[in-house]
């Protein structure tokens, strides 16, 4: 409309991004308890809105919606009392917003260069596993909060040729 835009995305995206962090009960002598939670993106997949202004033949956008990630986690346990180390495990899909910005430059009537920064946010994750180990008998509790920057470039394809 004029020189106003207004577009649907979807996409799907593998990952492979990893973290991890150590916590101990800070005892000494060592060794400590320890508790190690590892988190890996496996990957994800957004449905956005945009909307943005065409200047020449570049449009600038910002965008937001619905955004979807699958995380693998791993909670290990290590008692110094008794030497004994525990490993729980989980892999589930989590839902969570998307809202970012971007630029599209048309290189021909139908080809354009794309650069887009996102921020994903999710919903709270929360797991709790019986521990043999530490507290017996004992609910464990962990919960997980994850947000994501994304950086990326791609080369668009635009089917009917024409320009913004």
């Amino acid at each position: 409309s004029g020189c106003t835009v207004f577009g649907v995305s979807v996409d799907a995206n593998w990952a492979g991004v990893r973290a991890s962090n150590t916590y101990t009960d800070g005892e000494t002598p060592l060794p400590t308890d320890t508790l190690t939670v590892s988190s890996k993106l496996q990957g994800f997949g957004t449905a956005q809105l945009r909307t943005g202004v065409v200047v020449d033949n570049l449009l600038l956008y910002v965008t937001g919606g619905l955004a979807v990630a699958n995380f693998k986690r791993q909670w290990t346990l290590f008692n110094d009392d008794n030497g004994l180390t525990e490993v729980f495990s989980q892999k589930r899909w989590r839902l969570g917003g998307v809202v970012g910005v971007g630029t599209e430059w048309a290189i021909t009537n139908n080809w354009s260069i794309k650069s887009e920064f996102l921020y994903m946010h999710f919903e709270r994750d929360q797991v709790s596993f019986l521990s043999a180990i530490h507290n017996p008998g004992v609910s464990q509790r962990f919960e997980s909060q994850d947000s994501v920057w994304v950086s990326r470039i791609g080369l668009n394809y635009r089917w009917g040729g024409g320009r913004y």
